[in-house]
């Protein structure tokens, strides 16, 4: 548990802001060569312009503005907090990769009262206790990779990373933004990419390994919003280090007997019927498909949701030209209509299944339930229930 002492502190660094300029490097021999630079003499300004991807940041130096403790990643923010105006820092590491920031100013709010200390310390306590249960686990976890030497072999994740993007990422689909994970179509494609490579070792560590087949079948074991980010190397390289570390976690669990605990016993019941659960909707889901004709039909009866489109529409398009003329276009409406697609199979599908149940509805029951909870009603009313 925090002291008073961390809980005012944390109080009064909540007040505070400070003006950050950053560099980025994926390793740290990338940001000890960028830190050399900058101490010969070259500026944050030149060196953000030739790192940086991201054109605003490029153009900007790296400039963050002002931000606060709880805005950016802790190890940053230690960092950025305790570093005096004008300094540069060595370089950080954070869980995207190295910085190397620069304090450009400071503000503090100036008027604090002990009434709203007292208002926000229980939060703040309940926060900080969260941070510091955070830190022990991340500690912990750091000490395990490291103690069992855990690294990632570039041929087989090469291969895994060029499949996705030749068969996923440059095909002719959408990967939503919202969700940009190995979803049931995706992981078919590329697991039919790989499917000659399976016994290449993709992480290695003491005692044991991960060829890029027993990924794959990890991966088709996880719910689709735990499975790997696909849409950048970067996301996929980190997140198959969060499947090991899991992997890793497991079986030191199991090595102290955790899985004969009651406690976790009924969370793995609990957990094993949402995985159900979401496993039969997302092959429900998979069955969802959209067509070029349906696209033009949908777009056709919904032109007003796309006015903004349609007003910065390329010199020479018409209003009557096809959606594969404007592919920006044609991915928004085939979101949409997929969106529409979805929300109708869901309200069919639940019919179904409490029609096959016989469950009904009790409008007194759901008239008084309105009363208590305005709400409620309309929950029901949604999952298409018939009456009484």
């Amino acid at each position: 548990m925090p002291t008073e002492e961390e809980i005012r502190a944390a109080f009064f660094r909540g007040r505070e802001q400070v003006h950050v300029r950053h560099l980025f490097a994926r390793s740290e021999v990338e940001a000890l060569h960028l830190k050399e630079e900058l101490d010969r003499g070259a500026s944050f300004e030149a060196l953000a312009a030739r790192t940086f991807r991201d054109s605003t940041l490029a153009r900007s130096g790296g400039d963050l503005g002002f931000v606060g403790y709880e805005d950016i990643d802790e190890k940053l923010a230690e960092t950025a907090f305790a570093l005096p105006k004008g300094m540069i820092s060595p370089p950080v590491r954070s869980r995207y990769g190295w910085h190397i920031l620069r304090v450009e100013g400071k503000r503090q709010q100036i008027f604090n009262s002990e009434a709203e200390y007292s208002q926000k310390r229980e939060a703040i306590a309940a926060d900080l206790t969260r941070a510091m249960q955070r830190k022990m686990a991340g500690a912990y976890v750091d000490r395990m990779m490291s103690a069992l030497d855990v690294r990632m072999l570039n041929t087989a994740f090469n291969t895994l990373a060029s499949q996705v993007k030749e068969t996923v990422l440059n095909a002719d689909r959408v990967v939503p933004n919202y969700q940009p994970m190995l979803g049931g179509t995706e992981l078919l494609m590329v697991n039919d990419g790989v499917s000659g490579h399976g016994g290449e070792v993709l992480v290695i560590w003491k005692g044991g390994q991960m060829t890029l087949g027993d990924f794959m079948k990890r991966v088709e074991a996880l719910p689709v919003s735990e499975r790997p980010r696909i849409d950048t190397p970067g996301h996929l390289r980190f997140d198959i280090g969060k499947l090991v570390m899991r992997e890793l976690l497991l079986q030191e669990a199991r090595r102290r007997n955790l899985d004969k605990d009651p406690m976790v016993q009924e969370g793995v019941r609990k957990w094993r019927e949402e995985y159900l659960f979401a496993t039969l909707w997302q092959r429900v889901r998979d069955t969802i498909t959209v067509n070029s004709a349906e696209e033009e039909a949908f777009f056709a009866v919904h032109q007003g949701r796309y006015r903004e489109f349609l007003q910065h529409r390329p010199q020479g398009l018409l209003p009557s030209d096809s959606l594969s003329a404007e592919p920006r276009l044609q991915n928004q409406v085939r979101e949409d209509l997929l969106g529409e697609k979805t929300d109708q199979l869901y309200k069919k599908t639940a019919a179904e299944l409490l029609g096959r149940a016989r469950i009904r509805r009790n409008d007194k029951m759901l008239e008084a339930l309105a009363r208590e909870f305005p709400r409620s009603g309309e929950r029901i009313d949604m999952m298409g229930l018939p009456n009484k």
